[in-house]
């Protein structure tokens, strides 16, 4: 009985135990402020998210419309009529050459597009080379390289210009790249603005598309840059090579200057020329001992047959009289 009534005592009443378990009115609305802020959160992340999206298509459709814009690609005035009636071709390796391709002297340009340097070179010395070519003196060779200067792109400008070469326009397409390079700064090579380059020489896309798609100038640029690296004294782009050797200083530099270059390739012109006559020479001395025997040799049996008359009419004459005298005697 006494554990009975510990048990009632200590047994909450049904009444109360139903009352505790049913959620206050206070407990509701703190659960739905919960549940409130929860959805609000997640309103503000799709709304992020949303923006987020919306911003980076208006991004990517800007940049689009600005990468398609047609660009501006003038050709230099003095281009066209610099390499008109020049003749053009490859050398063994494929590197653009100007001028005949047997030319006693061959001037080797190892330059780069994106390089101020090689830009400032090309527009001191260009007409100089062009005028040497003219005169029949030098050829000048283009070793296309790349990375020796700050301008973005300098690797496609290579292969743009090199692709040029396969329809005779390498020599032009340079011009324009050192005056994009001028003009335009990190909007030179731009792949629009090289579109617009072709399209401003008269240039057929295709048969540029398929020679850029070909990989074959990727491997043109790795042999020129290793041939760069393997020439004695090259320190760099722009370097001038004169019959596959470096002019230097009296420092043993390199020679960078323009007025110092010409001087150097006139040199080698004038040295060449004084080689090249000796074979000359010695064929005329060849050829006059030849041209003088054979007179000689003719005027002696001309002399012989003169000799041969006048010594036989003597005799003859004189053995007629006598014979003649005798029978008279």
């Amino acid at each position: 009985m006494a554990q009975q009534r510990r048990n009632r005592k200590t047994d909450p009443k049904p009444e109360q135990s139903a009352q505790s378990s049913r959620p206050t009115a206070s407990s509701s609305r703190a659960a739905e402020r919960i549940r409130e802020r929860e959805r609000e959160r997640q309103r503000r992340r799709l709304i992020l998210i949303v923006g987020t999206v919306v911003g980076l298509a208006v991004l990517f459709l800007v940049i689009f419309i600005l990468v398609n814009l047609p660009q501006e690609a003038p050709i230099p005035d003095a281009t066209t009529a610099r390499y008109a009636d020049l003749p053009v071709s490859r050398t063994q390796e494929g590197y653009p050459l100007l001028g005949e391709p047997n030319a006693s002297v061959k001037v080797s340009l190892y330059s780069s597009f994106d390089c101020p340097s090689c830009r400032d070179l090309h527009d001191q010395i260009i007409d100089e080379l062009v005028t040497r070519v003219r005169d029949e003196k030098i050829a000048v060779i283009y070793v296309p390289l790349f990375g020796y200067g700050t301008v973005p792109n300098g690797q496609g400008a290579a292969i743009a210009a090199v692709c040029a070469a396969e329809q005779q326009a390498f020599w032009q397409f340079h011009d324009m790249l050192f005056d994009w390079q001028g003009r335009y700064g990190n909007q030179s090579f731009t792949n629009n603005r090289l579109v617009a380059g072709l399209d401003a020489l008269g240039l057929n896309r295709g048969q540029h598309s398929a020679c850029v798609a070909s990989g074959s100038v990727q491997e043109l640029l790795t042999t020129a840059r290793n041939n760069a690296l393997a020439l004695l004294s090259f320190n760099g782009a722009p370097t001038v090579a004169i019959n596959g050797v470096v002019p230097l200083s009296e420092e043993q530099a390199a020679l960078s200057g323009s007025a110092d270059i010409l001087v150097a390739i006139d040199a080698e012109i004038e040295r060449v020329s004084a080689i090249e006559p000796i074979p000359e020479a010695t064929a005329e001395p060849e050829s006059t001992p030849a041209l003088e025997s054979t007179p000689e040799a003719t005027a002696e049996p001309a002399g012989s047959g003169a000799a041969v008359p006048e010594s036989t009419p003597e005799p003859t004459p004189e053995a007629t009289t006598e014979a003649t005298a005798e029978p008279g005697g």
